[in-house]
């Protein structure tokens, strides 16, 4: 579970560093959590990617 402190969000400090550079790009308004709509790109990223391969 990413959500560690329960607030329906993913914070920075919540991932393991060698994920923390991802989140920065997701992190579109820079305020250290990733809302429902910057979750929503990275699933949009995903399936592109596997689609694409």
């Amino acid at each position: 579970r990413l959500d560690q402190n329960g607030d329906g969000r993913i914070d920075r400090d919540e991932l393991p560093q060698r994920q923390r550079a991802m989140f920065d790009r997701l992190d579109a308004n820079q305020n250290g959590q990733l809302d429902e709509a910057e979750l929503q790109e990275l699933g949009r990223l995903m399936r592109n990617r596997r689609e694409s391969e």
